[in-house]
């Protein structure tokens, strides 16, 4: 199991191997899938696995040996988004030079947000509800720029 081997997502060797996976899906399904989605709520799987610990692999701090046996919620979920968002942009990379011309399909990565809606009257303006969004997709987003990733 990689997580085992060398940790999973909190490694960036996880980089290269999703390449390889997605590589792999790609020529074995691409003649059948036109769309790939090749994370689905990313911010999701780090906060839950590696800040909170209540999914695989179970990682956190906050209750270290009530719940989790290791783990470092103060940085894991980031270093894991930011491993996710890497491995995104390579298997993009990759389906568009080697496959998207011969298979026509399109590809992405599924982005979670929590809808939110004012509790009262006074708190209806659009500039509140826009402030939570932002600070919602901070951790996945703002820190981790695309663009600067889709650069490296």
């Amino acid at each position: 199991m990689l997580e085992d081997k060398y940790e999973g997502w909190l490694s960036s060797q996880i980089i290269k191997d999703y390449e390889h996976y997605a590589y792999t899906c790609f020529k074995a399904f691409g003649d059948r899938v036109k769309h790939w989605i090749t994370f689905n709520e990313p911010h999701n799987f780090a906060l839950h696995g590696y800040d909170l610990g209540i999914q695989a692999p179970g990682r956190c701090s906050l209750l270290v040996h009530l719940l989790c046996k290791k783990g470092k919620s103060s940085t894991d979920s980031y270093i894991v988004v930011h491993n996710i968002l890497l491995s995104h942009a390579g298997a993009y990379r990759s389906y568009q030079i080697h496959f998207q011309g011969q298979q026509g399909g399109q590809i992405g990565i599924a982005l979670d947000v929590i809808w939110y809606e004012p509790i009262t009257e006074l708190m209806k303006t659009k500039t509140q509800q826009q402030e939570v969004w932002t600070f919602h997709l901070d951790g996945s987003l703002t820190r981790f720029s695309l663009e600067n990733i889709l650069s490296q």
